[in-house]
């Protein structure tokens, strides 16, 4: 005995996050965690404050030299965070 309207549990759960409103929550989450993945121990490590604000990443580099050089390699950072959390999920980083 089948049902007939059935659907995957992906998209279910999707459904549910966009209901509950999740989505700009787990992004963030996703993001910091292609962060630490991405950037390694050390950067990690000089990173004081990292949030999301809307498809910003505002950063808190406690390093100004590590700062600088951060500043420099955006566009590439920006390039592989989203390769790791998802298509267009970094616009823009902002250094604070």
């Amino acid at each position: 005995m089948r049902r007939q309207n059935t659907e995957p549990i992906e998209a279910v759960i999707q459904r549910y996050i966009k209901t509950i409103g999740a989505e700009p929550k787990l992004l963030e989450i996703r993001v910091k965690n292609a962060w630490e993945t991405t950037m390694g121990q050390s950067v990690v490590m000089q990173t004081q404050t990292i949030f999301m604000k809307g498809k910003t990443l505002f950063l808190k580099i406690s390093n100004p030299v590590l700062k600088a050089e951060l500043m420099m390699l955006k566009q590439h950072i920006i390039i592989r965070l989203n390769e790791e959390a998802g298509p267009d999920s970094v616009f823009e980083i902002r250094f604070i």
